[in-house]
């Protein structure tokens, strides 16, 4: 509490500014996902997710990560490549939005390679671990039978 009063006047307002900006108070839906009375959302599979390899899709090709023929290695239905490439800023922050909705499609691919990863890392430490032990078994046994 010492050091309080040395903290800027303005202080609470640069809090507030940035709450704002990374929680803002009003967000607007992109047309695109806007049903035709305006009032209800449409379903992102008639933008093209159906399902994880569409979402996964998507946001490889959002980031720039898709082949040469615009697919993930021809995975997915929707050629995610050519629609990252001819959307523009609606459509785009539609696609963002629906990525963003069905990212949880993707779940149970991240949880497989998270449980591959960690059986994977598992198995070296578990061989590095052995391997060690054998060594020092190994030197330990030529220590002890060596004749000087």
């Amino acid at each position: 509490m010492r050091c309080l009063p040395m903290l800027p006047a303005c202080l609470l307002t640069d809090l507030l500014a940035e709450a704002k900006s990374a929680a803002p108070l009003n967000v607007s839906v992109p047309p695109q996902l806007l049903a035709r009375n305006g009032t209800a959302l449409r379903p992102c599979g008639e933008l093209g997710f159906g399902g994880w390899a569409d979402t996964v899709g998507f946001w490889a090709c959002d980031m720039g990560l898709c082949g040469a023929n615009g697919t993930l290695r021809g995975y997915t239905a929707t050629d995610w490549g050519a629609a990252v490439r001819a959307a523009d800023g609606d459509t785009l922050v539609a696609y963002r939005w629906c990525g963003a909705l069905t990212a949880v499609n993707a779940m149970p691919l991240l949880l497989a390679l998270e449980l591959a990863w960690a059986a994977l890392t598992g198995a070296l430490y578990f061989g590095i671990t052995l391997l060690v032990q054998a060594l020092l078994l190994a030197w330990h046994v030529l220590l002890l039978n060596h004749e000087p």
